[in-house]
């Protein structure tokens, strides 16, 4: 049996005074794979981002793993739970490998450095999005295309399992 991973019930979110999601509710098994449709405007990645934690809600709970969202460290969710938008602007000079680096950021104390584990684990996430080969390139070197496969290694260097 799989269990709940996260639950939606009621969200409704409003842009200025254009509603953009009406009392939607959603459950998401822990082995679901989904898939959001639908024309431009119509809320798909505002969904992600409540989901994701990045805007709330203006009514409705969000639970995950059984908890609501708003009682779960920072920390611990963002270990679990990734974002990936559809333009990636870099204002630094990251190279490849360390913009998939940054994926391991939740789970480093104040003050800490990357252990050699998250070194590999960073390195099996490139393996995985075939970014390997350009891991010593600038992230504002490479295309749209390659930009897009390093940001989900970043994700999968997040929550590797």
């Amino acid at each position: 049996m799989t269990s709940v991973k996260m639950e939606l019930e009621n969200i409704s979110f409003t842009y200025d005074s254009s509603p953009v999601l009406k009392e939607l509710s959603l459950s998401i098994q822990e082995s679901d794979f989904i898939g959001l449709i639908g024309p431009n405007g119509s809320g798909k990645s505002t969904l992600l981002k409540i989901m994701s934690d990045i805007l709330k809600p203006d009514t409705g709970s969000i639970k995950f793993k059984g908890s609501e969202t708003a009682r779960i460290s920072k920390k611990i969710f963002a270990q679990s739970v990734c974002w990936i938008s559809q333009g990636h602007p870099m204002v630094f000079p990251f190279k490849v490998s360390e913009v998939v680096l940054m994926g391991r950021h939740p789970y480093l104390s104040p003050l800490s450095f990357e252990s050699h584990e998250d070194f590999k684990i960073s390195q099996d996430a490139m393996k995985t999005t075939m970014t390997t080969q350009f891991s010593d390139r600038f992230f504002n070197e490479i295309s749209e295309g390659e930009k897009q496969r390093v940001m989900i290694a970043s994700a999968l260097a997040k929550t590797p399992n």
